[in-house]
C-alpha cells in the first residue's frame, strides 16, 4: 500500500515503526478524544502485528503511517477500517501535535477518502468524532463528509459523518 499527497506519503506499517507509533499513541493530547494513551512500547508492537494481519484479512484497508515527503518525518497515521463492530468503513487520522494546524489532516484524508471511493469502490465512507472535537469535524466536512446524526460507537456518543 502506498498513497501520496503533495506533501505526505503513506505506506504499510512495519515492525520498526513501533517507537513512532508509541510516541503518537502515548501522547495524551493526541489521545484526548480517542482512547487511553499507550503506556508501553509493547502495546504499539502488538498493534502493528494486528495491523499487518488486518492488511491480509481486509485487502486495501488498514491503518498506515504518514510521513512528510520533504524530510521523511513520521507525523501520524491515517486509516480506512471497519467502524466499531459494523461493516461500515471509516476514515481515521491522528497526528502528532507538532503537525496540527498545517492542513495535513485534510490533505491526506481527502486522498484516503478518494482512494476508498474510487479504487476500492466503497459505496460509503463514514467518520466519527467526539462531540467536542470540532477540529476533526471540520476536517471531515472539508473532505466531503456530512453530519448524519449523533450515534453510539466505541462505547460513547459520537458525531457520525458520511459520504
Amino acid at each position: 500500500m502506498y498513497l501520496e499527497s503533495d506533501r505526505l506519503f503513506l505506506r504499510d506499517f512495519v515492525s520498526t515503526d513501533a517507537p513512532d507509533l508509541f510516541a503518537l499513541d502515548s501522547d495524551p493530547r493526541v489521545m484526548r478524544f480517542i482512547n487511553t494513551p499507550a503506556t508501553a512500547l509493547d502495546q504499539s508492537i502488538t498493534l502493528i502485528e494486528q495491523q499487518i494481519a488486518y492488511y491480509k484479512n481486509y485487502p486495501g484497508l488498514g491503518a498506515w503511517p504518514a510521513f512528510t515527503k520533504s524530510s521523511g518525518d513520521f507525523i501520524g497515521l491515517f486509516a480506512l477500517k471497519t467502524l466499531d463492530k459494523t461493516s461500515q468503513i471509516e476514515v481515521v487520522y491522528r497526528l502528532k501535535p507538532t503537525f496540527w494546524g498545517v492542513g495535513y489532516a485534510t490533505e491526506m484524508s481527502r486522498i484516503v477518502v478518494n482512494y476508498g471511493l474510487q479504487a476500492l469502490k466503497l459505496p460509503q465512507i463514514v467518520g466519527v468524532t467526539q462531540p467536542a472535537n470540532l477540529p476533526s469535524q471540520r476536517v471531515l466536512e472539508k473532505v466531503g463528509l456530512h453530519y448524519v446524526q449523533d450515534a453510539f460507537y466505541y462505547g460513547t456518543i459520537v458525531k457520525l459523518f458520511s459520504i
